[in-house]
């Protein structure tokens, strides 16, 4: 026992052991409440043999003084206990039902709180819509002016208030860039962008119409701030319009004759080149611009392809001239023309040669065919005469000498009156071309005159055959002196008159012309 004592917290454990063994349920629950037990049980290990034998009757001493009191207390406090007991009661129950109302209320809160939520949500969607929608109230003035743009830029456009037009089309671009995703402004935006489309149309009217430099400056202008076109798409814009301008004119020029369309052609070809390209510098041009020989390029080009279509027009209508000073006219004013759109640039007078020469060529060789026609057509039924009329010849010879003209006709032409109709023709053809004969035409002129007398000679000979074979004996005397007059006098006096407009020697081949008439002649 001794030993067991030495260790007090085994001793401790000992008494609880005791303590718990050896009273009811209800103390032991009392016991585990008591938070003395650790101090009772230290007083009881300090005790002696005799105090620890005497503990029993204390504590049934003390047990016996609680009870009373207890007693005491219960009598005194009889009408307090029954109430507490009775209040108990009413709490058990009170607990009871909270506990029932507590299970429900737990079942119930979820679906509350999704019936909160939803309502926290839908109220603040619909405070979101009263806001737009209030928002939209209060904005109304300037979406309406907003959702008016398109009808307004409309009304300006036709006006041809472009001033106020861009304007407009700036302020949807701005919007357009700060509410990307807005429907009403991008259909705003699109509805704008067709009526830009119209107003650059209505502008480039503008420049398809005569116009001066201030409103081209304005129209390029405009184009610019639409930003429809680059600038080489304005420059080239600019350039078509005003050449469509050009050829509407044009094409509206009239006149009774061939001569004074391309008379009026000509000159209002020079003066509208003229007034396009100085506008075109005006306008665009700018030494200190970075695009100033992409510009001179451009306006090369469409200089060079107006003045082709001038060319064109020269070269179809120089078709329907017919003589010579109204050719010489015309080449006049081209090559007038041609010398004045030098200073910009666009002298095109050496494209004009081949044309006019190829004109020169048909009339002269239109002449020269019509009086061979003629003199075939007179010699197929000619009545051969008795060899000239001395007393006519020599009246007509004082004439012509009183005249006083180096090139007068030759007068013995005029005893065979097919000669004298064939040499008239030469004649008038040879007038035809001193108004406008090209040196450079020399040799083909006199191909052409040579090969024409040498139809001549061939006529001849289809008539009268060779040495008058066709003929009778006096007839063939009379066709015998027409070659001769032919040979010596007709056909070198066409060569002269050839080397005449020419102002030198003519190649043509007068003694292969001679030769071939001397072979109709009797040996």
């Amino acid at each position: 026992m001794a030993e067991l004592l030495t260790d007090t917290k085994e001793v401790r454990e000992s008494i609880r052991e005791l303590l718990f063994t050896e009273c009811s349920e209800e103390v032991q629950e009392d016991l585990l409440g008591w938070e003395e037990l650790d101090s009772y049980a230290e007083e009881l290990c300090s005790f002696g043999v005799e105090r620890l034998s005497r503990e029993p009757d204390v504590l049934a001493g003390e047990y016996s003084r609680i009870q009373k009191q207890l007693q005491d207390v219960a009598c005194s406090n009889y009408r307090a206990l029954i109430d507490s007991f009775e209040s108990s009661g009413a709490v058990r129950d009170g607990v009871s039902d909270v506990k029932i109302h507590l299970k429900s209320l737990l079942e119930t809160a979820p679906k509350l709180s999704d019936t909160v939520r939803r309502f926290s949500r839908d109220a603040t969607e619909a405070e979101s819509h009263r806001q737009a929608k209030l928002k939209i109230l209060n904005e109304y003035p300037r979406i309406l002016e907003t959702l008016e743009i398109p009808q307004l830029m409309l009304s300006l456009v036709r006006s041809e208030l472009h001033d106020e037009a861009l304007e407009l089309m700036a302020y949807t671009r701005k919007l357009s860039r700060n509410y990307p995703h807005v429907l009403e402004i991008q259909k705003v935006v699109s509805e704008v962008d067709e009526i830009t489309t119209i107003m650059v149309n209505q502008l480039l009217m503008l420049l398809r119409s005569s116009i001066q430099l201030p409103m081209c400056l304005r129209v390029v202008s405009y184009l610019r701030r639409v930003q429809y076109y680059n600038e080489e798409g304005i420059r080239r814009v600019f350039l078509q319009y005003r050449g469509n301008w050009m050829r509407s004119a044009l094409q509206s020029t009239a006149a009774p004759s061939a001569q004074g369309l391309l008379e009026r052609v000509s000159d209002d070809t020079r003066a509208m080149i003229f007034e396009i390209a100085t506008q075109y510098r005006a306008v665009f041009l700018d030494e200190h611009d970075g695009q100033h020989d992409t510009g001179l390029s451009i306006l090369h080009d469409w200089i060079a392809q107006s003045i082709e279509n001038y060319i064109s027009t020269v070269e179809s209508a120089l078709k329907d001239i017919k003589d010579g000073a109204g050719l010489a006219t015309v080449l006049q004013q081209s090559m007038y023309c041609g010398q004045s759109l030098g200073r910009v640039g666009a002298d095109f007078r050496p494209l004009l040669g081949p044309l006019f020469e190829n004109a020169v060529e048909r009339i002269y060789t239109s002449s020269l065919e019509v009086a061979l026609q003629r003199f075939r057509a007179m010699t197929s039924d000619y009545n051969w005469p008795n060899k000239g009329n001395s007393t006519q010849v020599a009246e007509t010879n004082r004439r012509f000498e009183a005249n006083g003209g180096q090139l007068s006709p030759p007068l013995e032409i005029l005893e065979h009156s097919p000669l004298a109709v064939f040499t008239n023709g030469l004649l008038a053809a040879h007038n035809e071309l001193r108004f406008c004969c090209p040196l450079s035409l020399e040799r083909r002129l006199s191909k052409i005159l040579e090969t024409t007398l040498l139809g001549c000679v061939q006529v001849m000979r289809d008539v009268g055959g060779e040495n008058g074979l066709f003929l009778s004996e006096e007839e063939s005397v009379s066709f015998a002196d027409m070659v001769k007059i032919y040979k010596d006098s007709a056909a070198p006096y066409t060569v002269r008159c050839l080397e005449k407009c020419l102002g030198q020697k003519s190649s043509a081949d007068l003694d292969l012309v001679v030769k071939d008439a001397e072979s109709l002649l009797p040996n």
